[in-house]
């Protein structure tokens, strides 16, 4: 079992720098990425984060590689392409 231990003091710098990314991000909404074979939440993403990364899914175990680039349109339309698969 693991002993609680008290919070670290943070250093300036690192303050600093956590409080920049706060007040950065708080003009940018955020977007859940589900797993397409469960639907368990994986990840939460900014609406400025682009490209390409590999997700693992916790629950079911499947990895895949997941476009940050789509828009809700595009991930209404593969919802419903998957489900129309079965």
């Amino acid at each position: 079992m693991r002993k609680a231990t008290a919070p670290r003091k943070l250093s300036p710098d690192v303050s600093r720098r956590l409080s920049d990314s706060r007040r950065q991000s708080a003009a940018l909404t955020l977007r859940e990425i589900h797993c397409p074979f469960c639907s368990f939440l994986v990840e939460k993403v900014f609406s400025d984060a682009a490209g390409h990364k590999m997700v693992y899914c916790r629950k079911c175990k499947s990895e895949y590689p997941e476009a940050r680039t789509h828009s809700a349109e595009h991930r209404l339309r593969f919802q419903a392409a998957r489900y129309s698969m079965y």
